[in-house]
């Protein structure tokens, strides 16, 4: 668990701004043989990547911290 300041939160969004399409297909390529990427995995990553954008910058856009959990 840990909760992120509304500085920290403004910079992720400037980060998250910076990553596209074609970074995600990127960085999945090196999981599957032969370089092929799942349509259905891209396409899902790239859905949670907008959702995660959208998330962020709206508690950016307000200023706001947030606390989160991995596990």
């Amino acid at each position: 668990m840990r909760a992120l300041p509304p500085h920290d939160v403004a910079l992720i969004a400037r980060d998250l701004e910076t990553i596209n399409d074609h970074d995600i297909k990127a960085g999945l390529s090196g999981t599957y043989s032969l370089g092929q990427v799942l349509e259905s995995e891209v396409a899902y990553a790239t859905a949670f990547l907008h959702k995660a954008r959208g998330f962020v910058h709206a508690a950016a856009s307000g200023g706001r911290g947030f606390a989160y959990m991995i596990g």
